[in-house]
């Protein structure tokens, strides 16, 4: 494997938290920034309970169900405005199975505009196509068989689950051309429903994990997602090892801030 690919631009607002970008957009959340677009599927989906969204000391206690765009309508109404607008866009994707992974690369790759796509390998035992180092080898072949030459193919992880670093190591075996680790947590909420924490209380979990993926994929190139709240808490990922990083849940607080921090570390 060759030397990192550094990502251009090094500041991404993560999945989902950026919305569709135009507000972004008309705030000026989106100078220097790219996007990471929410979820989007084979076909446009609502699973589970209701979202659901609650703030905490450490952060956000989230469940967001099964919610996903449909491809038909994000390439209909989201890309062709993120084009015009000149958002350096990767989506985000995840279907139930291999053939729904495949027609989604497939779709996106005739599709111009598009940085790259971004794979959820996070643990989910709900839909484990992409949750195991098998299944991620066998997205991975899927998306990639898809693509051109010179898309993005992000693989994102967390500490979810037993085999994280095993994922990490399928994944780029199999054409990953960066790997996403999030600090995200499993966590509740206060009547016992599982939901997911973050915020800045899981910035010292993504340091650990960005340290630990460094040490068995020195040569990868490493995007760090979780915890960030300011410029600081971003270089302290970058020095960990991290080539880019994503804003996530502090951009509820703070709409301008993935652009504050792409303005003091994007360039250097």
């Amino acid at each position: 494997m060759g030397g990192p690919v550094i990502p251009a631009p090094r500041v991404w607002a993560a999945a989902g938290c950026g919305g569709t970008g135009r507000d972004l957009h008309q705030l000026g959340g989106l100078a220097g920034v790219g996007l990471v677009t929410r979820r989007i599927g084979t076909a446009s989906s609502v699973g589970g309970p209701m979202a659901v969204i609650q703030e905490s000391p450490s952060g956000f206690v989230h469940a967001t169900g099964r919610h996903a765009q449909g491809i038909d309508g994000f390439l209909a109404r989201e890309l062709p405005w993120l084009v015009a607008t000149g958002v350096s866009t990767v989506v985000s994707i995840r279907a139930s199975d291999l053939a729904g992974h495949t027609e989604l690369a497939r779709r996106l790759a005739a599709t111009p505009g598009v940085s790259g796509v971004e794979l959820d390998l996070r643990h989910d035992p709900d839909l484990p196509v992409a949750s195991t180092p098998r299944g991620a080898a066998q997205v991975l072949d899927a998306v990639v068989s898809q693509l051109p030459g010179g898309q993005h193919v992000w693989a994102k992880v967390s500490a979810a689950g037993t085999q994280m670093l095993e994922t990490v190591s399928a994944a780029l075996d199999h054409g990953a051309t960066a790997v996403v680790v999030t600090g995200t947590l499993e966590a509740a909420f206060g009547d016992g429903r599982p939901a997911h924490l973050s915020g800045p209380a899981v910035h010292p979990v993504t340091l650990r994990l960005v340290g630990e993926v460094r040490r068995v994929a020195p040569d990868a190139t490493l995007i760090a997602s979780g915890g960030i709240v300011d410029a600081a808490s971003a270089r302290q990922l970058v020095d960990a090892g991290a080539h880019a990083v994503q804003v996530g849940t502090g951009l509820f607080h703070d709409p301008l801030l993935a652009a504050r921090v792409a303005a003091e570390i994007g360039a250097s």
